[in-house]
Order: C-alpha cells, then structure tokens, then sequence
C-alpha cells in the first residue's frame, strides 16, 4: 500500500470471505487513514472451501495478567467446550521491540521461554510465530499491533 502497488497471489486460494474483508473494508478504511497508504486490490482467487485444521483453541501467552485471565474465562466450566482453550501461543510480530534488533529478541526468547515452561507444566500445546518483520517494517507497534498480530493468526 505504502508502495501503491497490487498484491497478486499466484497459487493458492484466499477465502473469499478474507478476499472480500480486505478489498471491500480493510484497504478502503486505511487507504482513508492517511495519504501514506494508498488503495490497491488483492488479485487472488477465492474458495469458500472450509480451512483444514488441528482443532486448536489457541490463546496468546505472555504470562501477564491479561493471558491468565483469558486463560481462566476459557478453560472454566461455564465456557461451551468447543471453545476451550487448549494451545497457547506467543508472536514476535513487535511488542517486544518497534524496531527489532538484539534487545528485542532477547526479550522475545525470555518471554518465549516463560510461556513454554507455562504450556508444558499445564499440558498445552505451543504454538509460536516468530516474524522479522519489525526489522524491516521500522513502524511503531502500537499504530499496528491489530494488523501484525491479526496477520500471525492467519498465518497459523
């Protein structure tokens, strides 16, 4: 958008319900934010084919107070089972640093270690995504955070 150019997907189908979010809302809504980002069109094809998946319930785990308390809302006897959490996860997509770079790495591994000693000791899974993009992205998190972090949970 930055460089005002199309995004063309060659080989795999985008749904169409994220095909249409993305061309129809999300573009036109931050094309409007500011002259930085300019409209262009997603060229894919589209399936309304459901997503394979493992059947996971994932849930972010940073060990703060925030992922305890969804953990315990998600995982008590009034949640529907269906939507009990059983995976826990942690993104390197910039919260531990804008910009990237050595200090937030470091600070990634440290929370990345925490939340595995978590998962294992309760007996969850654990997913992980870890991103270079701050490192080339150079935006501060907060004004992004939605969009890197949405963009991790597709990915997996």
């Amino acid at each position: 958008m930055a460089k005002n150019e199309d995004i063309v997907v060659d080989k795999t189908p985008v749904s169409a319900k994220l095909y249409q979010n993305l061309n129809i809302s999300f573009i036109p809504a931050l094309a409007r934010a500011g002259d930085w980002y300019k409209q262009i069109k997603i060229i894919a094809t589209t399936t309304t084919d459901p997503l394979e998946n493992a059947g996971y319930n994932g849930e972010a785990m940073s060990c703060g107070i925030d992922s305890f308390a969804t953990l315990a809302e998600y995982i008590s006897d009034i949640c529907h089972k269906d939507l009990k959490i059983n995976c826990l996860t942690l993104f390197n997509m910039g919260s531990h640093g804008d910009m990237g770079g050595e200090d937030a790495r470091n600070l990634y591994n440290l929370r990345k270690k925490r939340a595995i000693s978590f998962a294992k000791e309760y007996n969850y899974k654990f997913v992980e995504v870890d991103s270079n993009l701050s490192e080339f992205l150079k935006m501060n998190f907060f004004e992004t955070h939605t969009f890197r972090n949405c963009s991790a949970v597709l990915a997996i």
